[in-house]
């Protein structure tokens, strides 16, 4: 009878123990929503833990809020140093979640911490968890753990209503795809000029998925764009011994040439090659190039290779730079607010490579890059020139391309487009 009285109080300690565990690994995986922009505080304790949940708050660093939930100035310390380990501090930015757990039962009151965490959205929005424990040898020790992200294949098409960017947005694109997508086809059309409204694209991309949600997507492995009637196709392709990498159309062309059409990321035109009402000078003044409108601070870069000619300040072109290209070509680039570090006369450049950022300076009134093309010291119209071909695949990975891509095509073709 004595034997039965002992064991009744230690089952139902230990049952209260196991439900109080249970409990507490069903907090350890939920925590605050990441999409939730509350900054509320969840507490959670059993009779051997407290748990807390919590936010970063505007304008808090993380050692107030590490001071603002009781810890004492050695842990804040410890936990910080630990966290400096994995994880740039700078980065650290309001609304970011963070778990807090201490262990009950000590008479003093700032109760030692076991574990820390902080959860943060990093890139394509994946939340990635920083943890900081204290295990009972002593010392600290710190983990980064990356959410497991899920990569599908996915097909995208539309038609072109205002722009290329609505387009692809509205078809469940985002930022990131439209300048891939522009991007890919940036040596055959200059999407802020040459897109008109009726036009299709179609393209098959990696999505990547995180927690049952969509979170971004990654490369395009094929993509079409009709435009007015004329097809453009790209697909990517990468050689076993990775020597070759890139895009090429479906006769094993590469589309990249030497020059691209647009000197910038997708963004809005303001103004058009040729004559037009001068907004500064209040007459009709020829254009000699294109104007595309964007926010101060906005990279521009050289549309090929060449050598740069001049980087100065112009009281009506603003700062400025002109660079001479292969084949006679010379382009100009007009009102920007800062010339890139190293764009000299003289200096060489990269196709593709930043020389300066969007301003207003010169006789401009308002933020746009000016830009223009010459030829044999003429000025012409970019999207009318026709510059040489991109090379041939190698002839040893033709066979390998074609193979790959003939289901692609297939695919392309069958996508419909509402």
């Amino acid at each position: 009878m004595k034997k039965n009285r002992l064991f009744l109080p230690l089952g139902l300690a230990l049952f209260v123990f196991s439900l109080a565990s249970g409990f507490y690994f069903v907090w350890q995986e939920q925590g605050l929503s990441l999409d939730s922009q509350e900054a509320n505080e969840e507490v959670f304790e059993t009779p051997l833990l407290s748990r807390t949940t919590d936010r970063i708050r505007s304008g808090e660093t993380l050692s107030q809020a590490l001071a603002r939930h009781d810890l004492s100035q050695q842990d804040a310390s410890d936990v910080i140093a630990a966290l400096g380990k994995e994880l740039n501090l700078k980065l650290i930015r309001a609304g970011d979640v963070f778990v807090i757990e201490k262990n009950l039962g000590y008479a003093q009151a700032q109760l030692p911490f076991s574990l820390f965490e902080l959860i943060r959205q990093e890139t394509y929005g994946i939340p990635v968890r920083y943890r900081v424990v204290r295990p009972e040898q002593g010392g600290l020790e710190i983990a980064r753990i990356d959410t497991p992200v899920i990569q599908k294949r996915s097909m995208l098409s539309g038609k072109i209503s205002s722009s290329l960017y609505e387009g692809i947005l509205s078809a469940g694109g985002d930022a990131g795809l439209v300048n891939r997508f522009s991007e890919l086809f940036g040596w055959q059309l200059d999407f802020y000029r040459e897109a008109q409204k009726g036009d299709v694209f179609k393209v098959i991309v990696e999505s990547r998925y995180a927690e049952g949600r969509l979170v971004g997507y990654g490369r395009v492995l094929a993509a079409e764009y009709n435009n007015s009637g004329k097809i453009y196709r790209g697909f990517h392709f990468e050689s076993p011994d990775n020597k070759v990498s890139g895009f090429f159309d479906e006769r094993g062309q590469s589309i990249e040439k030497g020059f691209l059409k647009a000197p910038m990321a997708l963004t809005r035109i303001t103004s058009r090659y040729g004559q037009r009402f001068h907004p500064v000078l209040r007459r009709q003044k020829k254009h000699n190039g294109v104007d595309y409108g964007a926010p101060t601070g906005t990279p521009f870069w050289s549309i090929a290779d060449g050598v740069v000619l001049e980087a100065r300040y112009s009281p009506t072109a603003g700062r400025m730079i002109r660079i001479r290209h292969r084949g006679g070509y010379v382009t100009e680039y007009f009102h920007s607010s800062r010339i890139a570090s190293g764009i000299r006369p003289g200096a060489s450049v990269r196709q593709k490579q930043i020389i300066g950022y969007v301003g207003t300076t010169g006789r401009s009134t308002g933020p746009h890059l000016h830009f223009g093309m010459m030829l044999n010291k003429n000025y012409v119209d970019p999207s009318r020139q026709r510059f040489p071909a991109g090379q041939p695949l190698p002839s040893r990975f033709v066979n390998s391309y074609f193979t790959q891509i003939k289901p692609l095509l297939e695919e392309l073709k069958k996508i419909g487009v509402s």
